[in-house]
């Protein structure tokens, strides 16, 4: 009988599971779909498919140098996070060992 709980218990975890990555995923893939069409009629998918306007997009300078300024702001961000991060770990875990079986308590999975 336990058996069968943990079997639906599974079926449940695994439905909800899904219905919330459709949620979240059809909203992104409508508006793929939408930026690929060249026209949308009175039906649920576009009349036809293009890629024009990433063609577009990729050899306009504008968007080039915002996408070229956000990857400098990601790495960046990454780089100063590195930066703070580890010697204050490093520091935790060697001089303050009380804080550091702490820490590890609010990390362990």
């Amino acid at each position: 009988m336990n058996e069968n709980l943990s079997l639906k218990a599974k079926i449940y975890h695994y439905a909800v599971l899904f219905l919330v990555f459709l949620f979240l995923a059809l909203p992104l893939m409508a508006t793929f779909l939408y930026s690929i069409s060249t026209s949308w009629g009175i039906s649920v998918l576009p009349d036809d498919l293009t890629l024009k306007w990433y063609q577009e997009l990729f050899h306009d300078e504008r968007f080039l140098l915002a996408l070229w300024h956000s990857l400098l702001v990601c790495v960046g961000s990454i780089l100063l996070s590195m930066i703070l991060v580890f010697p204050l770990v490093f520091v935790l875990n060697y001089y303050f060992l009380k804080l550091k079986a702490m820490s590890q308590q609010t990390v362990d999975f």
